[in-house]
């Protein structure tokens, strides 16, 4: 028999099958939609109708909030419960820094992550000053169930000064939200930032490679006392099948799309935009994601995320990126930071 005499008895069989089990095909076909999530969009509700909890005017009650100039208690979220470890504000070139020409960056690290930490501290992290510029390393970790990496940590800690450890949460992916809560109360109003207040955040992960020359250039034309919230910019929706790690459920997450946001690898605020998150996050019901939970507060705030090119989140050719034109890059273990370090040119053409 020929291939398309083949494909026709096939053909044949299937719709013969059908017709004698009409019951089973149906509820093939009706698992297969559920599964692939396509019965949850039968269900969803338009983003033009967002809102969040506690569905309060949130960016009025953040304006009171900093007006008043008191310390907040009593609500919903507290990100600095049980904190083991807070850098101070340490003399050196971040100290001695105008505060309008600080920089605090802040590294999203899991906690057994020593490599790269260490490959960060060697290369694009070292504490000294860039064109006037002072420059604070922080990286903020979550607890270890395992003592041996919890001993290590304190160690670390205690050879650089450099550590932010919560043991309220365990150093998980979905715990990633409560490490933004954390690092907002760092940069905002932490003893650090009491001590030594910085005009800008960079949130970045631990398996990124940073141009600190095209960074401060980019920061050379900012302010600290306007709004900024700026990297590479996401407007995506909810994934809804049902296999899928990241899968969110309708009771989660109601709407068909979510908020304009910036990825979480690596995001730059003003102390402007910082100081307003942080209070907005006292108050608003956290979410799985972090760089989402970024975008509602800042929908909430009606400060908007600002797409930068420079910024690369799909980095998957290394060897053929344009340091000259990028500020920061994803995908680096630590043998590539060691290895691909620095990646500047001498006069960057970096035109943020």
């Amino acid at each position: 028999m020929s291939k398309t005499g083949r494909l026709l008895w096939s053909g044949r069989r299937m719709r013969v099958a059908c017709c004698k089990h009409p019951g089973k095909t149906v509820a093939a076909i009706v698992l297969l939609l559920w599964l692939s999530g396509m019965t949850d969009h039968f269900f969803t509700t338009s983003y033009a109708e967002f809102s969040w909890p506690p569905h309060i005017h949130l960016r009025a009650k953040v304006e009171e909030v900093i007006r008043a100039g008191r310390p907040v208690s009593d609500t919903p979220n507290v990100w600095n419960r049980s904190v083991e470890v807070v850098p101070s504000c340490v003399t050196g070139a971040y100290k001695d820094a105008d505060p309008t020409h600080r920089l605090l960056v802040i590294v999203k690290s899991a906690v057994g992550n020593f490599e790269a930490r260490n490959a960060i501290r060697s290369t694009w992290g070292t504490e000294q000053s860039e064109n006037e510029w002072g420059i604070r390393f922080v990286f903020v970790l979550g607890a270890s169930q395992d003592r041996s990496i919890m001993n290590r940590v304190m160690r670390e800690s205690d050879n650089y000064h450099d550590i932010l450890l919560s043991t309220d949460f365990v150093d998980e992916y979905y715990n990633n939200g409560k490490k933004f809560g954390l690092s907002l109360w760092l940069t905002t109003v932490s003893p650090l930032a009491a001590g030594c207040p910085s005009a800008f955040t960079l949130l970045i992960d631990d398996d990124y490679m940073v141009n600190r020359a095209n960074l401060i250039h980019l920061l050379s034309g900012r302010r600290g006392d306007e709004p900024l919230y700026e990297g590479w910019r996401m407007d995506s929706a909810p994934f809804r099948f049902r296999l899928h790690k990241h899968r969110v459920s309708l009771a989660d997450y109601p709407f068909d799309a979510y908020p304009p946001y910036i990825t979480a690898g690596a995001v730059l605020l003003s102390a402007h935009s910082a100081e307003r998150f942080y209070y907005g996050s006292l108050f608003l019901k956290l979410y799985a994601f972090d760089d989402v939970y970024a975008g509602i507060l800042a929908k909430q705030l009606s400060i908007q995320p600002d797409h930068n090119d420079a910024f690369l989140y799909w980095s998957s050719a290394r060897a053929n990126i344009d340091w000259s034109k990028t500020i920061a890059a994803h995908g680096f273990a630590p043998s590539d930071i060691n290895g691909q370090f620095p990646p500047t040119p001498t006069k960057p053409r970096f035109m943020g």
